[in-house]
C-alpha cells in the first residue's frame, strides 16, 4: 500500500560549490567516501534526502540528514538506509530512482506499506 511520493531537484553547482563544514553536516563518510569528486552523484543523493521526507511527510526537523544515507548496490542501483531518528521508518519499503546530467540532479521516492 503507498504510503507517499517524494520528489525534488538539484542544481548540481550547488553541490559542487558548498563548503566541506555543508557537506560533512549533509552527507554520511560513507556517502562521501563513495561519491567523492563527484558532484552530479551527490547532488542526485541530496534530492533523493529531499525526496525522501516529502513521501514521508515530515521534514528535516524529524528527521537529520545524515539519518539517512543513499547508498548504491554492486550494480549501481540507489537504495535508502535510514539510520537514528530514521529508523522508525524502517518498516516501510522505499523505492528511489535518481537521475543527473550536467546542470541538474532529480530523485524520486515512494515509500510504502507492506500488506
Amino acid at each position: 500500500m503507498l504510503y507517499g511520493i517524494g520528489t525534488d531537484m538539484v542544481k548540481v553547482e550547488r553541490i559542487a560549490e558548498a563548503k566541506e563544514s555543508f557537506l560533512e553536516f549533509a552527507f554520511t563518510e560513507r556517502e562521501l567516501r563513495e561519491l567523492k569528486g563527484r558532484p552530479e552523484r551527490l547532488a542526485g543523493c541530496y534530492a533523493a534526502k529531499e525526496a525522501l521526507v516529502k513521501a514521508l511527510g515530515v521534514g528535516f526537523r524529524e528527521i537529520g540528514l545524515k539519518d539517512i544515507e543513499i547508498l548504491h548496490n554492486s550494480l549501481g542501483k540507489p537504495y535508502i538506509r535510514l539510520n537514528g531518528n530514521g529508523e522508525k521508518y524502517s518498516g516501510l519499503i522505499f523505492n528511489v530512482s535518481i537521475t543527473h546530467e550536467k546542470e541538474y540532479a532529480a530523485a524520486f521516492v515512494t515509500a510504502e506499506k507492506e500488506e
